[in-house]
């Protein structure tokens, strides 16, 4: 049964390490025949949860910024506050620091693997 997956790429640089083991996720997902969406939070202005807990009572957050638009793409709050939706794994790739360093890094499969297996 395919899922919906939805990636939430948090690297500050385009193409940058953190974006390469993402998108290693992405193609592992996809390629096992899930419906894959990625979002990257480059240049989002997303504040800090006030903890009103408005959202809970009408389904959207009162802060008016980016967050909004991801949450319409998907993401339905946080993952604390929806009993079904679930953490399932990260991926660390310690030891990277420049662009392109990922390269070859045994977190790219580990990455492909946990996208082909969700």
């Amino acid at each position: 049964m395919s899922k919906n997956v939805l990636i939430l790429s948090t690297s500050l640089r385009k193409c940058g390490n953190s974006e390469t083991l993402a998108d290693y996720f992405f193609n592992g997902a996809k390629d096992a025949g899930h419906n894959v969406e990625k979002i990257s939070l480059v240049g989002k202005n997303i504040s800090f949860c006030k903890g009103c807990l408005t959202c809970l009572k009408t389904g959207k957050c009162i802060i008016k910024d980016d967050a909004n638009i991801i949450a319409e793409n998907g993401l339905k709050g946080w993952i604390e506050c929806f009993p079904k939706a679930k953490l399932k794994g990260t991926v660390f790739a310690g030891g990277v620091d420049s662009v392109g360093t990922i390269s070859g890094h045994q977190a790219l499969s580990k990455a492909y693997e946990m996208g082909k297996n969700i």
